[in-house]
């Protein structure tokens, strides 16, 4: 299985987040969806120069960072990158 590599990067009350591929984009928001970490998040934004999908996930009472990347982490094949979305 090949990794899925994922980019995050906070902004206060949100955190940008990238990703490879759309499909793998896509696959992400899915399986966060059925953890009930959050239900929605900012549209696509297609980085051209680059096969990479990012999206914005806003923070609220029931989800922070730490709990946000802990469930990255969770989902099988996520490799969560160090360097900045």
């Amino acid at each position: 299985m090949t990794p899925i590599r994922v980019w995050v990067r906070s902004l206060g009350n949100a955190s940008r987040v990238r990703v490879e591929g759309m499909a793998n984009a896509n696959l992400l928001l899915d399986r966060l969806g059925h953890s009930f970490i959050f239900k929605n998040s900012e549209p696509f934004e297609e980085d051209r120069t680059s096969s990479c999908f990012s999206f914005l996930v806003p923070y609220g009472s029931r989800l922070s960072r730490a709990i946000f990347e802990k469930a990255l982490i969770a989902i099988p094949g996520v490799q969560l990158m160090a360097e900045p979305a």
